[in-house]
């Protein structure tokens, strides 16, 4: 429990408004995705799903947190209804937030079932509203998106603001 509160404690000192932690892991390490090529970005460290109390409906109530090991920048990403998940590979959990396709890669793939099922459950949860979209986009697929998919439409997007 003390341990417990002194992550927390550390938590909040990031986001102030961070109420309670909702799920651990112990080490995940971040990609994203440009253009057709997977970029290992230098974030790897433990994860937290956590809670917040927004300040107002446009804010997220829940947010992905990585205390990064390798430099002082943590990764921090809201989570919101306009996001999709794909947890179908091994032991990589690809999820898309506007533009932005990442990758998380686990060590124990349970853990990477954990994080997508929670991911998943607060993206559909109806009291997160969330930032609004990055810009307009098809009503959301409900159906999980592979990441060939995600590579095809962020191809896509990238031709169109091309044009």
């Amino acid at each position: 429990a003390a341990a417990h509160a002194q992550v927390l404690a550390t938590l909040k000192r990031h986001d102030p408004r961070i109420t309670r932690i909702l799920l651990f892991c112990k080490f995940t390490a971040l990609y994203q995705l440009h253009g057709v090529k997977w970029e290992q970005k230098e974030v790897a460290g433990p994860i937290f799903f956590v809670e917040r109390s927004p300040e107002s409906r446009e804010e997220a109530r829940y947010r992905i947190v990585i205390l990064n090991q390798k430099s002082l920048d943590d990764f921090v990403q809201d989570i919101s209804s306009n996001m999709t998940v794909d947890g179908e590979q091994e032991t990589y959990l690809f999820f898309e937030s506007g533009s932005n396709v990442f990758g998380l890669w686990f060590y124990e793939r349970s853990d990477r079932d954990n994080c997508k099922n929670l991911l998943r459950r607060l993206i559909d949860d109806p009291n997160n509203k969330g930032p609004p979209p990055e810009k307009k986009k098809a009503k959301r697929n409900k159906q999980a998106k592979t990441p060939k998919k995600m590579q095809q439409q962020q191809q896509q997007q990238q031709q169109q603001q091309q044009q």
